[in-house]
């Protein structure tokens, strides 16, 4: 599981890596979420390890999209470059990230790199090992809004 996490950041890196300062500032699908935004939101629990999320969390008590919310106002003062310095610290899954053995970080690798690359028009072909891990998952997991999503419910943050 790891190693899948790891492949995709590093897909990820290389993507960023070459975007323009108008292409970081484009909106995405997520409400009010820049494509800086989300690259930030993607590393943001690992950088915060354990510790750090359950303070995240203490501060939003109406749960984990108004956590996110104030993860994302937080990163909005990062420059391209400091959002770019987070990925090499973490590879792989570290915190939050590693919850279920890992399918946590890789599901929100997976579509917040479609998040990013489907708001500038640059797609990729998914991995198939991944998404065989990622879609059963992410219709059970309480965490993520997958069955909200199937349901016909406007994509958010999660």
């Amino acid at each position: 599981m790891h190693g899948l996490v790891r492949a995709d950041r590093a897909d990820l890196v290389r993507l960023l890596a070459e975007l323009t300062p108008e292409e970081w500032a484009a909106p995405t699908a997520l409400p009010g979420w820049s494509v800086h935004d989300v690259a930030a939101h993607a590393i943001a629990y690992d950088e915060l390890g354990w510790g750090g999320f359950v303070r995240r969390f203490g501060q939003a008590p109406l749960g984990l999209d108004r956590a996110n919310d104030i993860g994302v106002h937080a990163d909005r003062g990062l420059s391209r470059e400091q959002v770019l310095e987070r990925y090499p610290r973490h590879p792989g899954p570290r915190g939050l990230s590693t919850a279920f053995g890992g399918r946590l970080g890789l599901t929100e690798g997976l579509v917040h790199q479609q998040d990013i690359r489907r708001a500038l028009g640059r797609p990729r072909e998914l991995p198939a090992d991944g998404l065989r891990v990622v879609f059963p998952f992410a219709l059970w997991a309480l965490v993520l809004p997958g069955r909200r999503l199937m349901k016909g419910a406007p994509p958010g943050p999660h």
